[in-house]
């Protein structure tokens, strides 16, 4: 067994250096070159102060020449490399044996001139210049075996030529560490070699698991989006269905069922912003809109969203909105709105009797600032010391944790508005889960609803949409802007209205059967067409960054995703007019 893995040993020397071990290979070498030269004058220097021989002199200047002959063939070798050829494997074989001879030959000298220590001396040298041509030249072995033998060469013919060997027992003790050395540094070598061909594989390991993360992340992200799009789809179906009954002429009831409907819609789109969001990035980051919002409105829709689930259980929904709290402040609606459903959801889920009551209050701060508290009380289980907290920091997940994944969201969001969500709780004695809030105090109005504009008045808009209660939903809300809007079914349908009636502005959905909406705007800006100069606003259910991209690169100037509401609505078309008189008047 010893024989076969001897010879097994020698395998690697026969093996030609790919592009990636020579590349390696000039990588070190030329690394190593300023090394090298100091070497030559530091050992140069100190073998003429000791030996008082000019050929010290001489032999740095030599070391100096070959450093630079094998620096011009690894350029050489590197632009073969770079067109597609091989290294040349016998000019460089060549080059390092030149080297190491040059540089082994001042051994020579310091083994002849200093004595009784010269011997000594000569073969430390001998020694440092093998071990760095192992350490430099590991990734090409006929290049390491072509290295070692200058050195070799010379501490066997060295006590030779200096008539040291005088018996044959002197010779069989050069034989002997000829013998050594050589077994020295081909096993330093194999360890060496077989080193870097770990790290190779682990490398190469590491970029196929990189590249299969990449894969995987790329196929969530596509699920996540798809899913995002596939759902964005009906729920705006439904929320415009809810919104044009809103509109309706309904008794108190009914209107309050459909507010509950619009207020959980609201949610349930954050959420899906959520998912897109997790499709390219972190799903523990979120994405912030702060503007005017009335906080007694949001705990007053999320309250009314939960109630009829309360009653349906036996239990009592309080919400006492403290006058304190009664103003606007700067934050962003859609995340409070989300804390608190959850929140409310959570208690009104595990009370199974009492009842959960909602209290907002505010406290003035300096410099018009506001600190909101939303404190929400159940009367349910509670929990064991330790173990909320533990929800709330994401130590606990489970079906049994109640709701411990969107506690620990919760206060991510809180912390991302400025605030923060704390508990209070016993085993037995219910639960209280504090919201609070650092906010501005805002001069507007967050009550007042987006009505007809100047900007919007007179407006001719023609909504192409292969959904009917969308294309009805768009064309409401245009018309309470004081805007003439014209429906389109198809992509066709649209291009043919384009060519036979001047419109102001085009909302376009992006996916249409036939013609998508994409296809409508590069037939639109191709040239020619009476329309090609019409701004466009996508209305779409993909609502990625990459989406967004597509359809500016389409030609589009504006994009709104759906579900689309008329505060969006409004302010992208003003926008989008806005950049388009700006473009016009340059």
């Amino acid at each position: 067994m010893a024989a076969p893995a001897l010879i097994s040993s020698f395998a690697p020397l026969l093996r030609r250096p790919d592009a990636h071990a020579w590349r390696r290979l000039f990588e070190l070498r030329t690394q190593s070159i300023r090394e090298r030269i100091f070497f030559a004058v530091a050992a140069g220097l100190a073998a003429a102060a000791l030996t008082r021989d000019v050929w010290a002199l001489i032999w740095i200047v030599a070391s100096w020449a070959a450093v630079a002959g094998e620096r011009h063939i690894w350029d050489l070798s590197a632009k073969r490399l770079d067109a597609g050829r091989p290294a040349p494997l016998r000019l460089a074989c060549a080059c390092v044996f030149v080297v190491a001879g040059v540089f082994g030959a001042l051994s020579l000298l310091l083994w002849g001139k200093l004595g009784l220590h010269g011997p000594v001396i000569g073969a430390l040298f001998l020694s440092a210049i093998l071990l760095a041509s192992l350490i430099s030249l590991r990734t090409a072995p006929a290049l390491v075996a072509v290295s070692i033998l200058p050195s070799i060469g010379y501490l066997a013919l060295a006590p030779v030529a200096n008539g040291d060997v005088t018996s044959l027992t002197q010779a069989a003790a050069v034989v002997a560490s000829v013998g050594f050395l050589s077994l020295f540094a081909w096993s330093t070598w194999v360890r060496m070699y077989k080193a870097d061909e770990a790290e190779r594989a682990a490398q190469e390991a590491a970029q196929a698991a990189g590249l299969a993360a990449e894969r995987a992340q790329a196929a969530k992200s596509a699920f996540l989006a798809g899913m995002s799009r596939d759902l964005r789809t009906p729920i705006s179906m439904v929320l415009g269905a809810a919104a044009m009954l809103r509109r309706a002429d309904l008794n108190a009831e009914h209107r309050t069922t459909v507010d509950a409907m619009l207020d959980a819609g609201d949610v349930l789109v954050t959420v899906l912003d959520d998912i897109l969001a997790a499709a390219s990035a972190d799903p523990t980051d979120a994405r912030i809109s702060i503007a005017a919002t009335s906080p007694a409105q949001i705990a007053q829709g999320v309250v009314r969203i939960w109630r009829p689930r309360a009653e349906d259980k036996w239990l009592e929904l309080f919400l006492d909105i403290d006058p304190t709290a009664d103003v606007v402040v700067e934050t962003d609606a859609a995340r409070l709105k989300q804390i608190l459903f959850c929140l409310v959801s959570n208690a009104v889920r595990f009370t199974d009797a009492g009842g959960v009551r909602v209290r907002v209050s505010g406290t003035k701060q300096a410099s018009g600032r506001m600190l909101l508290t939303f404190r929400v009380a159940d009367t349910g289980p509670g929990f064991e010391p330790g173990k909320a907290e533990a929800l709330l920091e994401g130590r606990t997940f489970g079906s049994g944790d109640n709701g411990g994944g969107s506690l620990t969201r919760c206060r991510a969001l809180a912390r991302a508005l400025g605030g923060d969500v704390t508990v209070q709780t016993a085993p037995g004695e219910g639960a209280t889960f504090t919201l609070t809030l650092d906010t501005v105090v805002s001069g507007a109005d967050a009550q007042v609803d987006v009505g007809p504009a100047q900007a919007a008045t007179r407006l001719r808009v023609l909504v192409v949409d292969d959904h009917p209660v969308s294309r009805r939903f768009a064309a409401e809300i245009l018309s309470e802007m004081g805007a003439l809007s014209t429906p389109a079914n198809t992509g066709r349908e649209a291009l043919d209205l384009l060519e036979s009636t001047p419109f102001d502005l085009v909302l376009l959905d992006i996916n249409m059967p036939e013609l998508s909406g994409y296809d409508v705007v590069r037939e639109l800006r191709a040239g020619g067409h009476p329309a090609a100069g019409v701004p466009v606003i996508a209305l779409t259910a993909a609502a990625g960054a990459e989406d967004r991209s597509r359809c500016a690169d389409a030609g589009m100037e504006g994009f709104v995703a759906k579900p689309i509401t008329a505060a969006e609505l409004f302010g992208e078309i003003c926008r989008v007019l806005e950049a388009v008189d700006l473009r016009r008047a340059a």
